[in-house]
C-alpha cells in the first residue's frame, strides 16, 4: 500500500480496509488479519492499525471476539452503506478533477459517457 503523507496513515488504513470489504477480498464474517500481521505487510505501526480497526469497529464494520481477533460484520445493509458512500467518494473526486481541468458539467458528462461506450467496444460488450 502506497501512502498519501498528506493524510492520516490510520484513515488510508480504514478506506483501504473498507474497500478490501465491499469487494469481498475480505469475507463477511470472516476474521481480518491481526493488528500484528497487518501491521507487518503495511510497513506502519501496530497502533496505527490498531487505531484504524478501531474506526472500523466503531462504525460497526469489524467485530471484536475478545481472545479471537476481529471479524467483518454480516450487515448486507451497512456493507451496502459503505460501497455507496465509496462510490460517492470517487465520483465526487473525479468531478473536483474534471472542473479543475476547466470541463462544464455537460463536458464532464459527454466524456464519461465516451469512456463508458469505449470501454464496452474492448470488452466486446457492444
Amino acid at each position: 500500500m502506497k501512502f498519501d503523507h498528506q493524510r492520516a496513515i490510520y484513515l488510508q488504513i480504514v478506506d483501504w480496509v473498507k474497500i478490501k470489504i465491499v469487494t469481498k477480498q475480505w469475507a463477511t464474517s470472516k476474521q481480518v488479519p491481526s493488528v500484528r500481521v497487518l501491521s507487518l505487510e503495511l510497513g506502519v505501526t501496530p497502533n496505527t492499525v490498531q487505531r484504524a480497526y478501531s474506526v472500523l469497529e466503531e462504525e460497526e464494520l469489524l467485530m471484536s471476539k475478545r481472545g479471537k481477533g476481529n471479524f467483518v460484520t454480516s450487515d448486507f445493509s451497512l456493507l451496502e452503506g459503505v460501497k455507496k458512500q465509496l462510490a460517492t467518494h470517487h465520483v465526487s473526486h473525479f468531478f473536483q478533477e474534471m472542473k479543475a481541468l476547466d470541463y462544464s458539467n455537460n463536458q464532464i458528462h459527454e466524456e464519461f459517457i465516451l469512456f463508458l461506450h469505449e470501454k464496452e467496444r474492448k470488452e466486446g460488450n457492444t
